[in-house]
């Protein structure tokens, strides 16, 4: 038991360490895999803290602020509108604070030591990593190391990013290791160690710079007031560091003044813009960020209690926005809680957090100043999204804990034991399965990327079924019925509606996002079914400033014959939207030429008049591949000239079923007017071409034995005279299978012979 105590306490810490390194490197914000990764072993270590506290027989004590905080984001889930990524965000601002509860309860001052320097030399890593990419970046773009970074991020421009792949928050994040560094470099004693450490924070400082953040820079002088507070606790020689270490910093960033000028150009320039901003000038960038906070003031006051749920403003700030711009976060730590967890996460986070920065005024300064740093710039950015800075703030909130004026729940031996299994079986019933659902998922994207679309469809159906409430799931197996659906036009019905049913699974999950209904609604229009207007006014009302859904509502009443009145007035408001490319990209959805495209389709159905054709030549003109403007033009057109634009719809979008059904009415079909045997194996087959001959590019000729259908010969569909030989493995019963290929590719139609023996 003496020697086992011990031991479980070091593997406690190093498994702590050991996830913070985790996510130093993965550090994506919205990766699902890494995610349940960081927290299955966050999880795993407070099993261990558990299993030491029944051991040790101590007592277990959680601050009030800490149990209110965590009950309220457990009751957020319930209250949710997408509970998958709701349950994801609570998982990882939970295990934060399970670290916090170790950390509090266990660790003497060399493991407090000890979690300072592994944060210390994780943001000597991530410096060290942004630095090299800005240098060879500058000096040889064109090499393979420099590509990589550029293509992954990890420099935005002139802006370094590291693994953040966000200037902002590395910034935001590298201020506490730096007043961390400036903490271990008070305490040394030997000149190489005190050099050693002035060095290292010098640099942390000078990537600080390159990271170009104007909230950092914000922040960076609030922290400078607050360590200037604490001068009657802090020694003469505190200030002689940090400036040293400021000043060595800034002998870095302008010694080299080519390798570091198109930086400090930028540096300058967005100063100047933040400036002027605070002056009265307008900067998009700056006001874009007001716009996000008022639309998160917005999504509060109509879901003031418990929000919508953590994880779901990129979706809920659709529905309330006060303008174009999008974001997937409110960039800003207080708005985010607002919007996501009302008015009661509001208050029990901050009540936690004022509660920690209150009493850690009376623990060490360096530490105070660090902790603040990192919490205060979350109110500036996105930072809270990045599970490494939600760790590394939780656990600095643990170093300014103070048992004694802490008012906290207690938790004995026994308590421990009931909590030990509840922990065990949070890890098996939820956290595994969602880790193993992410592996399925990241292998189903992998082979979705490489057009293995079956396989695809097995590895989500497996990441399905582990983790039922995952919309993004749900929206990848769509979209791999749907590429499966284009990819074999004569199986088109029966992949949709698979597709279908997985979007609008995909809604349930996800009852915010306008994305899955608008998909579900326009492939409801290659049926001609009417579901797709009420699919597509859902749309609209989940995202009502994004006029190019109304483009395709439009089309949906024009074409499917519901309502023309409705359908006219709806595309003019499509066709008068005006926004900047950016914004389109923004949403991953359509275009401004293939909206108005869509419109001016819309018009041609609804207008019934001379002016059809008009409008369905300038969508063509507009998109090339609008597949339902080429049917509308065939349906006002006749003779040759229809066929032909049925051909172009069916070519360009082979599932819309009216153009499939009256383009194979018209298409050629193949007569036999004679088959004979001829010597060596050889066959004569003698056809006559039916109606359209023209639009027939090829016949092909295959044998078909059981199961077996094998070509053997291809003729240019001119020829009425086909001669070709058997293969000479073929024995026993056979057919003759003989298939017309149009321009487009497509095979339009087979005759099969009589079955033949051959001996």
């Amino acid at each position: 038991m003496g020697k086992t105590l011990p031991i479980l306490k070091k593997a406690i810490f190093a498994l702590i360490a050991a996830d913070i390194l985790l996510l130093s490197v993965y550090n994506a914000v919205f990766d699902y895999l890494w995610s349940f990764a960081f927290v299955l072993i966050a999880f795993a270590t407070f099993l261990l803290f558990l299993i030491y506290t029944s051991i040790n027989k101590k007592v277990v004590r959680i601050p009030y602020s800490l149990v209110m905080f965590i009950l309220v984001l457990a009751v957020s889930i319930i209250f949710s509108f997408y509970r998958f990524t709701t349950l994801l965000n609570v998982y990882i601002i939970v295990s934060a604070t399970l670290f916090y509860i170790i950390v509090t309860n266990t660790a003497s001052n060399a493991e407090e030591y000890f979690l300072l320097l592994v944060i210390l030399w994780v943001g000597v890593f991530e410096a060290t990593i942004g630095f090299l990419a800005y240098f060879l970046n500058v000096l040889v773009p064109s090499n393979v190391l420099s590509i990589y970074f550029a293509s992954h991020a990890f420099i935005s421009g002139t802006r370094v990013s590291s693994f953040f792949q966000y200037p902002n928050s590395l910034a935001g994040f590298l201020l506490m290791p730096f007043f961390v560094s400036l903490y271990v470099l008070s305490g040394q004693k030997t000149l190489a160690k005190r050099l050693t450490f002035t060095f290292i924070s010098a640099f942390i400082l000078f990537v600080f710079y390159l990271a170009g953040s104007r909230g950092g820079y914000i922040i960076f002088a609030i922290s400078l007031v607050l360590f200037l507070l604490f001068y009657k606790r802090l020694g003469r020689k505190d200030f002689t560091n940090l400036l040293m270490v400021v000043i060595l910093s800034l002998i870095f960033y302008f010694t080299n003044y080519k390798l570091f000028y198109p930086s400090i150009s930028e540096n300058i320039s967005r100063i100047k813009v933040m400036l002027g901003f605070f002056a009265g000038e307008r900067n998009k960038s700056l006001s874009d960020r007001i716009q996000l906070a008022k639309d998160a003031l917005n999504i509060f006051l109509h879901h003031p209690i418990f929000g919508t749920g953590l994880g779901t403003f990129k979706d809920a700030m659709l529905k309330y926005r006060i303008g174009l711009f999008f974001a997937r976060e409110p960039h800003s730590m207080p708005f985010r809680l607002l919007a996501e967890t009302g008015i009661i996460g509001f208050l029990a986070a901050f009540y936690f957090y004022v509660e920690n920065l209150l009493r850690g005024l009376k623990k060490n300064p360096y530490l105070y100043v660090a902790v603040s740093a990192i919490f205060l710039h979350t109110f500036l950015d996105l930072d809270f999204a990045y599970p490494l800075v939600i760790s590394a703030t939780f656990i600095g909130f643990a170093f300014m804990f103070n048992p004694d004026s802490s008012r906290s729940v207690k938790l004995a031996f026994n308590y421990n034991v009931v909590l030990s299994l509840i922990v065990i079986s949070l890890i098996v019933l939820s956290i595994l399965p969602g880790f193993l659902s992410a592996m399925y998922y990241n292998g189903g994207n992998s082979l979705l990327n490489s057009n293995e679309f079956n396989r695809a469809i097995s590895s989500f159906s497996m990441a399905n079924y582990l983790q039922k409430n995952n919309a993004e799931i749900h929206a990848k197996t769509a979209l791999c019925f749907e590429e499966l659906a284009y990819a074999n036009a004569g199986r088109c019905d029966t992949y949709l509606k698979h597709s279908i049913s997985e979007y609008q699974e995909a809604s349930k999950c996800n009852k915010l996002s306008f994305i899955y209904p608008l998909y579900a609604g326009n492939l409801y229009l290659l049926f001609k079914d009417k579901n797709s207007i009420g699919l597509l006014e859902e749309s609209y009302n989940l995202n009502p400033l994004w006029k190019p859904v109304l483009a395709d509502l439009a089309l949906a009443y024009a074409y499917t014959g519901d309502d023309d009145k409705k359908a006219i007035p709806l595309a003019r408001e499509a066709l008068a939207f005006n926004a900047r490319r950016n914004v389109y990209n923004a949403l991953h959805y359509t275009t401004p030429a293939k909206k108005d495209s869509t419109s001016y389709t819309a018009l041609g159905f609804a207008s019934k008049s001379i002016n059809s054709i008009n409008y369905f030549n300038e969508a063509i003109k507009l998109d090339p591949d609008n597949g339902f403007a080429y049917l509308g033009k065939a349906l006002l057109e006749k003779g040759i000239l229809s066929v032909e634009n049925l051909r172009r719809a069916v070519n360009v979008s082979s599932c819309i079923l009216d153009a499939r059904e009256k383009y194979f009415k018209n298409a050629p079909l193949i007569k036999v007017k004679n088959i004979e045997f001829l010597d060596n194996g050889k066959v004569f087959v003698s056809v006559d071409i039916v109606q359209n001959s023209y639009l027939l590019s090829e016949i092909q000729i295959y044998v078909v034995q059981e199961e077996k259908s094998v070509k053997v010969a291809s003729f240019n569909s001119k020829e009425g005279n086909l001669v070709f030989h058997l293969p000479a493995w073929l024995k026993g019963k056979y057919r003759i299978k003989i298939k017309g290929i149009d321009l487009n590719g497509m095979p339009l139609s087979a005759t099969v012979s009589p079955e033949f023996d051959r001996k």
